[in-house]
C-alpha cells in the first residue's frame, strides 16, 4: 500500500492449514517489507460432535505495541437456533466476552406454521420430505386413509443421514442443502418399522433453491409374498424340480420378477407391490424341456400386504415324437 509519505510498502501473510476429522489447526505469519515480521498466530478448531465446535488461538504481536492475545470460543447448532460464546484476553490487560444467538423462520405450507431453524434459509436450500403408508396406492397423500410414518431416515447423495428423521406427521426438514445443484434423496428402507415396506419411488433428484423449501413425497406400500413348490412326475411319483424358471406377471402383462426354483423345488416371490398378478412357469422353459403347460395362477396382493403360500406346480413331460 502507499504510505502518506508517498512511499510504497509491501505487506504479506503466509498461512498453513490442515484439516482432519475432528481438528482443523492453522498457523499464520504476517510481515511487511519495512518492518519485517509483524505478528504470528497459531490456533485450531475442534469438532466435538456434528453440532458443536470449539476454537482456540494465540496471537503474538511482535511490533509495537507488543502484545500476546488469547482467544477461545464455542458454537453449537441446535434444531431451532444456533448460539455461540467467545472469550479473549491479552497480556496488556485487555478482556473481551461475547455471545451470539441466531435463527431463521420459514413458512411450512404442509403444517401451515411458521417454523424456526438454526440454518440460514436464505442462502442454502432445504428439502422437506414426507413419508407415508400409501393405503390407497395412488401415490398421493390422503389424510383420511393414508398413515404418516415416523422415524424414517434418508440417504442424501449416497450418504446416510441418521441425524434427520421424520416426525409423527411423517415430515422431516433436511437443511443446509447445496442450492442450485442436483441433490439425490433416497428413503433408507432399513429405517422403516416394517420390513415389508417399500418406497415408490425409491428416491428423488431435486434442485433446492435458496430461501424456498423443496417438498417431496415418499409413498410407501406394504408388499406381499407368493411361494410354492415345483414338482415333476417321474414314473408315477412327484419329485422336486429344481432350476425351473418362474415369472411374476403384472396386470399390464409386464414381467415384474423372474426367479428359479431351489434344489427342493421351492420358489419365493417377495416384496411384491399391491396389485393383480399372474404366476407361471416361463414359457421358454416349457418349450425347451418339452413340458405340458401346467397353467397360470391368478393372485391379488392387497394394500395391507398379502402372504400367499402353497402355489404349487406339477409338471409332466410330453411324449417324445
Amino acid at each position: 500500500h502507499r504510505q502518506p509519505t508517498g512511499n510504497i510498502n509491501y505487506n504479506g501473510s503466509l498461512v498453513a492449514r490442515r484439516r482432519t476429522r475432528t481438528l482443523s489447526p492453522h498457523a499464520q505469519v504476517t510481515y511487511s517489507a519495512d518492518q519485517g515480521l509483524r505478528r504470528y498466530e497459531v490456533g485450531s478448531r475442534w469438532r466435538i460432535n456434528r453440532d458443536t465446535q470449539a476454537r482456540a488461538g494465540v496471537t503474538h504481536v511482535v511490533r509495537f505495541p507488543q502484545d500476546v492475545i488469547f482467544r477461545t470460543g464455542l458454537n453449537q447448532q441446535l434444531d431451532r437456533f444456533a448460539w455461540g460464546a467467545s472469550f479473549g484476553a491479552s497480556a496488556r490487560g485487555g478482556l473481551s466476552v461475547g455471545a451470539t444467538i441466531s435463527s431463521s423462520f420459514g413458512y411450512n405450507p404442509r403444517t401451515e406454521r411458521w417454523e424456526p431453524d438454526s440454518h440460514s434459509l436464505t442462502t442454502a436450500g432445504a428439502i422437506v420430505p414426507r413419508v407415508f403408508w400409501d393405503k390407497t396406492h395412488d401415490g398421493v397423500f390422503d389424510p383420511e386413509y393414508d398413515e404418516p410414518i415416523d422415524q424414517a431416515r434418508f440417504i442424501i447423495n449416497n450418504s446416510r443421514r441418521r441425524d434427520y428423521e421424520t416426525d409423527e406427521q411423517g415430515l422431516a426438514v433436511l437443511p443446509n442443502m447445496p442450492s442450485n445443484d442436483y441433490v439425490d434423496v433416497k428413503l433408507e428402507r432399513r429405517s422403516l418399522y416394517d420390513p415389508f415396506f417399500v418406497p415408490t419411488p425409491e428416491g428423488h433428484s431435486v434442485v433446492p433453491r435458496p430461501g424456498s423449501p423443496t417438498y417431496i413425497d415418499f409413498p410407501v406400500v406394504m408388499t406381499g409374498e407368493i411361494d410354492g413348490t415345483v414338482r415333476i412326475e417321474r414314473q408315477g411319483e412327484l419329485s422336486p424340480m429344481p432350476n425351473i424358471a418362474l415369472e411374476l406377471v403384472d396386470a399390464e402383462g409386464e414381467i415384474a420378477q423372474e426367479i428359479t426354483s431351489a434344489f427342493d423345488g421351492f420358489y419365493l416371490f417377495d416384496f411384491i407391490e399391491p396389485g393383480q398378478y399372474t404366476v407361471r412357469i416361463a414359457p421358454e422353459q416349457i418349450e425347451r424341456r418339452n413340458l405340458d403347460d401346467p397353467g397360470e395362477k391368478e393372485i391379488e396382493i392387497g394394500v395391507d400386504g398379502t402372504i400367499v403360500v402353497g402355489q404349487d406346480f406339477e409338471l409332466r413331460r410330453l411324449p417324445s415324437d
